[in-house]
This record gives structure tokens, sequence and C-alpha cells, in this order.
């Protein structure tokens, strides 16, 4: 058993499902430190720098990052949990482009994340896992909601979901992010539905060499359950036809029905 406590932003309409068009300008809370947790000292270990004022880090990305190399780092989720050792600490971070006036609210512009592991010893926290932000998920600037998920008896990683609804295609993304040989690995990633109804063609109309998408409209569900190693949960998705009347893709055929997957080498398969 474990505990945990949480703080994240709060983004306004970007942690309700689906979120429609780009108009996407949340407003942030403060989040809440666990007792002891200096965050913006944190940060500095994380990026090199912070800056109080508006509670950022910079740092620099790769050129294709909207074209941008500079990009502001800020704290959306933080979440302090006991295991059966320690208190232990877990802080995730988005970072979008450095650029006048945060306009970086279309429906392309993702935000990276980044993640860190803290675990408190009688030095004071110590930093465990981290990885810079580059993992793409999220939309319009604003980073995905978050959780603290458990994926074995002892084993704790975050969970990041995000839904949105644009130009004709509804879609909602779940990835999980495990520590990982001192760093992060995106242990999954996997859609919870997807529907592109608004923007096709029926599969018996669809032309040979034509540009619109075929119709399909799918649904998953997750379970962590035991498995063979001790260690590790496995994970049991199901996945359906929303719309039956639709006929699946061809290259989604074998999404549909029970998958299992096994945890090795920090990652799903």
């Amino acid at each position: 058993m474990f505990r945990f406590r949480v703080a994240f932003i709060l983004a306004g309409a970007s942690f309700l499902l689906f979120p429609g068009g780009a108009q996407h300008k949340g407003s942030v809370s403060v989040l809440v430190s666990p007792p002891g947790f200096d965050l913006a000292h944190e940060m500095t270990v994380l990026y090199g720098n912070f800056d109080p004022a508006t509670e950022t880090s910079s740092i620099t990305v790769p050129k294709n990052f909207s074209y941008n190399e500079t990009a502001k780092v800020r704290a959306f989720f933080l979440s302090d949990f006991q295991d059966s050792a320690s208190t232990q600490v877990f802080l995730a971070t988005f970072a979008v482009p450095a650029i006048p006036d945060n306009n970086y609210g279309c429906n392309a512009c993702m935000p990276l994340i980044g993640e860190a592991l803290f675990r408190e010893d009688v030095a004071g926290w110590a930093l465990e896992a981290s990885r810079k932000p580059n993992l793409v998920f999220g939309c319009c600037g604003v980073p995905p909601n978050a959780r603290i998920f458990q994926f074995g008896p002892h084993r704790f990683g975050v969970e990041l979901r995000y839904g949105a609804s644009a130009q004709g295609v509804t879609s909602e993304d779940t990835v999980f992010l495990v520590p990982w040989n001192g760093q992060f690995s995106t242990a999954l990633r996997v859609f919870d539905c997807y529907d592109n109804v608004d923007d096709c063609v029926p599969l018996a109309a669809h032309p040979v060499n034509g540009l619109m998408t075929i119709c399909h409209a799918l649904a998953s569900s997750m379970r962590l359950v035991p498995g063979a190693n001790p260690e590790y949960y496995d994970i049991l998705i199901k996945t359906w036809p929303t719309k039956p009347k639709l006929k699946a893709r061809d290259d989604l055929g074998d999404l549909v029905g029970t998958r299992r997957l096994r945890f090795v080498d920090g990652k799903y398969f």
C-alpha cells in the first residue's frame, strides 16, 4: 500500500475530454510543494536556472521545435507518495517556445514533457531519475492531465492523458512514464478512443488513390493485472469499434480484441 498527494496545474478547458478548436488559453494555478521540497531549487538542479518571477526555467531545444531553439519550462504536476522505504516525489514539466505574448496555442502546438523523481533522505531530496523535456504530448501549448499509476507491487510511474477534437478527428491518448536506469522511459503510449467520422469516406466508397481517410471509430480500456513477473504488472488492453456499422480499416483490424502486454526493459510489449 502507498499514499500520495497530488498538485497540478489547472489549464482551463484543456483538461476536459475532447476540447474543441485551438482556443486553449489556460489559467495556471500555483503548485503546492510537499513539506521540505523546494521546487525552485529542484528546477535549478534539473535545468541550470530558474526565474522566480515567471516560475520558469530556460532550455535549448532542437531547431525543429516550432522553429525556436529557446523554450520556457514550467512544472505542471507534483505528487509525493510514501512507499515502504521513504517519501518520494514525482515532478512533471512542460516546455513551450519562448516567443512573444505566449502565442503558442494552435492545435499542432504540442509541448515537450519532462519528468523527474526525487527521494527524501537525511541530506534532503536526492534526484533518483530524470529526463529533459523531449516527449511531444498535449495540445495548444498546454500540458496533459497527470496522475501517479502503479505498475508493480513497489513500482510507480506517471500517467499522462490528453483528449482533443480538431479537423473532424476526435481522440484521447494515454502515456505511461516510468523511472528506469536513472532516466525515464515512455513505457507505453496507447489511444483510449479515436474517431474520424467527420473527416472520412466509407471503406466501400474509398478511392484507390484518394486523399480522404477511411472511416473508423475505436475505443480502448486498460487494466493492470498481476503477471508472470512478480515485480511488474501486465496490462490488458481491450479495443472495440464504437460504431459497429463502420468496417474498420485493414491496418487497424489487429487492434480490435484483447491484448496482454508485459513489462520488459522499461517498456510494455
